[in-house]
């Protein structure tokens, strides 16, 4: 409620020149009499010159006591009459200053008022303590700084004031005393300040000069006009404007980097020189990477995307991005800021749709866009989609020329996928063949399947949609080789499943990498099956090796996984059953690790069945750090798996943790002594917190090293209803420009 006055009076300063620092004496009056404030110069001597300084400026002129509190306090120094408004907004107020809190809140003092939870804020409002406030006011906010000291007779004055009817008018003015109130608002009603003399003008320096017509307060050679602290020796400026001078202030430019980590400590838009060129990283090309988010999906979906954009460098950065629809259509401005400050190391961004619309300025768009990031340093781009029944997929993660999961028509899972063109130009006449599980083409070869896909476009084909092209169905998995010029397009291969959850399967290992690295055991509800796909020109022989968790070889090594030859294109799909079948092992206990080998290129695609039926990917790892460790307020148990597939011990497995701002949690830790060749073992979200001593919210990253890491692999899974794993070990990680 803003309430509408009419006049109340005039204030008058009344200066006495004299040029010593003898106890200055503020005589107040009012329509209810005067009371004399004793300025208390040594216990608070910036203090008592800032309330001076709004004196001598005359800004208490038309100010009255706006709140009174009985038994507690009056206040007054806020508010003052405009008589062509017939308003009475606050008075205009100098820089916040530092707290001198010494004296304590007795009956009888005069302190200056601040922001709750922020000690150096008082700028122009003071109040009088009607009683011993010292158990409160002494105790709180860094204490109540007390300037002066009621004398004399004053005390009656100020009771007298504390004494009048308190009138409610909304706002600020909700304990406001009144006098002679009616029901009707106008000057006469309000306890004004009717005159203002001081006894003895203040000289802050003690050069001699009073304040009044000294050009230099606090005598630090700075003009008091350019001087933003004009009343502390200490500072002169402060470049960002909040109200720190930039000699205490610990990030001048307030880009949330500290001065002692900034390259440009006075340049918000900059903090890191990575090639040490004079050139801030945000600024210089020679700096820029990029990476894509693949699938956001509308604020209007019933699946809800979130893209994590996370900091993987050693310096901090900031991210921009251009956001595209499915027809290619840039959405609001190119290079739009994502992210406000600096995004520490580690830290991250999280961005939904609503927060895309906002940060653009566009309206929902239809269907699943296209987000380009840009950014100055490493970062990894991981997109959490959320299906109406709760369960969490990960979506961003591609193929460049193959699809190895195009379900069957004896399934009832529904395969689609999405061709990108990433690119600056349109994709002409793109083509693919479609072979079954027998390595046999579906109907028809070199099918075109989209005349043209133009830059930035996006198109969907599901399972239905590619049967009328190639003019078949088929039952089983088919793998999907697709015929297009250059690298812009990318193939996203996700199932629909249940009719509302999408599972990724664009991500799997090769021969570059030839392990499989969850293999359940035969007993396990769990059902692990595994696809060997010869993506060669050549027919292959392709061997195995298991190994258990502990890394203890089962059964005989290097066993051939197939009966024959395996044919171009053509596939081996294997159970645990399978294995122990061909290396004559027994029934092992918790997760097998597998390692293949053959003459020749292969992809390795393992789908894993869980009790509910959904079948989710797993084979895809990561080296060095994962981002998804769910945290303590999420019903989701994420699990860490630990893999050495190398043949020499991995010692010294540490690891550190961050939460999403970027703040380590807990310190380096040991988290593995020993790692022996071909083990395995797992750590769950709850060890993870025991081994660190801590607990988080929200997703963290974990960043592990060892005294020999080029082996070790990381598989990051979500085991959500305790019976479903979701893979979160892909993601797109930034390239340079």
């Amino acid at each position: 409620m803003f309430v509408v006055f009419k006049k109340i009076g005039f204030l008058y300063l009344l200066l006495l020149s004299t040029f010593t620092h003898a106890e200055t004496v503020v005589t107040i009056t009012t329509p209810l009499g005067s009371f004399d404030i004793q300025m208390l110069e040594d216990d608070a001597p910036i203090t008592v010159e800032n309330f001076l300084g709004y004196i001598n400026r005359g800004d208490y002129d038309g100010t009255f006591i706006h709140r009174s509190i009985p038994g507690f306090i009056i206040q007054g120094g806020g508010y003052a009459y405009d008589p062509p408004t017939n308003r009475a907004p606050h008075i205009s107020t100098q820089p916040a200053i530092v707290n001198e809190f010494g004296v304590s809140n007795t009956r009888g003092t005069v302190a200056m008022a601040k922001l709750s939870g922020n000690p150096n804020s008082a700028t122009s409002e003071w109040f009088v303590n009607l009683a011993n406030n010292s158990g409160n006011l002494d105790n709180q906010n860094g204490g109540f700084t007390v300037f002066g000291r009621i004398i004399g007779d004053g005390m009656d004055v100020v009771d007298a004031i504390a004494a009048q009817p308190i009138r409610d008018f909304g706002g600020a003015y909700s304990d406001t005393p009144t006098r002679n109130y009616n029901g009707t608002i106008n000057a006469n009603i309000f306890i004004t300040l009717d005159n203002i003399s001081v006894a003895v003008p203040s000289d802050f320096d003690g050069d001699g000069t009073v304040d009044e017509t000294d050009t230099d307060d606090d005598n630090d050679g700075e003009p008091d006009e350019t001087d933003a602290f004009p009343f502390d020796a200490e500072e002169t400026s402060d470049f960002d404007g909040d109200n720190t001078g930039d000699n205490a202030d610990t990030d001048d430019d307030n880009d949330g980097v500290a001065d002692d980590d900034d390259s440009f400590p006075f340049d918000a838009t900059e903090w890191t020189d990575s090639d040490s060129d004079g050139t801030g990283d945000n600024a210089d090309e020679d700096n820029a990477t990029a990476a894509t988010a693949y699938l956001i999906t509308t604020s209007n979906s019933a699946n809800f995307t979130v893209l994590h954009i996370i900091n993987s460098s050693a310096a901090p950065q900031r991210f921009t991005g251009s956001l595209y629809n499915s027809d290619g259509e840039l959405l609001g401005s190119a290079s739009t800021e994502l992210n406000g400050n600096a995004i520490a190391s580690q830290g991250r961004v999280l961005l939904t749709a609503t927060d895309l619309e906002s940060l653009f300025g566009i309206e929902a768009w239809s269907g699943p866009a296209m987000l380009e990031v840009s950014g100055t340093a490493e970062f990894d781009l991981m997109s959490k989609l959320t299906s109406p029944s709760g369960l969490v997929s990960n979506t961003n993660c591609v193929r460049l020329s193959r699809v190895h999961n195009v379900e069957g028509f004896d399934s009832a899972n529904m395969t689609f996928v999405r061709f990108i063109n990433t690119g600056t130009s349109t994709i002409t006449s793109i083509t693919a063949n479609l072979i079954d599980t027998d390595g046999q083409s579906v109907g028809e070869s070199s099918v075109e399947l989209i005349a043209n896909l133009l830059p930035k476009q996006a198109v969907w084909l599901n399972r239905d949609d590619l049967a009328d092209k190639f003019g078949a169905q088929w039952n089983g998995v088919a793998s999907m080789k697709i015929q297009a010029e250059g690298d812009a397009l990318k193939l996203l291969n996700l199932n629909f499943v249940n009719g509302e959850t999408f599972f990724n399967f664009s991500c799997f290992e090769s021969s570059t990498s030839g392990y499989v690295y969850l293999m359940t055991n035969s007993d396990s509800a769990n059902i692990s099956e595994t696809h060997i796909i010869n993506t060669s020109d050549q027919s292959i022989d392709v061997l195995g090796t298991l190994y258990a968790g502990t890394g203890e070889n089962l059964g005989v090594a290097q066993t051939s996984l197939q009966t024959g030859l395996i044919a171009p294109d053509d596939r081996i799909i294997l159970t645990a059953t399978d294995l122990e079948l061909l290396t004559g092992a027994d029934a092992w206990t918790g997760p097998a690790l597998v390692a293949i080998q053959s003459t020749d290129t292969f992809e390795l695609m393992t789908r894993l069945t869980s009790p509910s039926g959904l079948i989710s990917n797993t084979n895809c790892v990561r080296q060095s750090d994962v981002h998804n460790l769910e945290g303590f307020d999420s019903s989701i148990l994420t699990f860490v798996r630990f893999i050495n597939q190398g043949t020499e011990v991995i010692t010294n497995v540490t690891g550190r943790l961050y939460d999403i701002d970027g703040e380590e949690l807990g310190s380096s830790t040991i988290l593995l002594d020993t790692l022996q060749p071909f083990e395995a073992t797992w750590l769950n979200r709850n060890q993870l917190g025991e081994l660190f001593g801590v607990t988080w919210n929200g997703e963290a990253t974990l960043v592990v090293t060892a005294d020999s890491e080029t082996s070790l692999r990381l598989l990051n899974l979500n085991l959500v209803n305790d019976e479903t794993f979701f893979n979160f070990s892909c993601y797109e990680g930034s390239q340079g420009s």
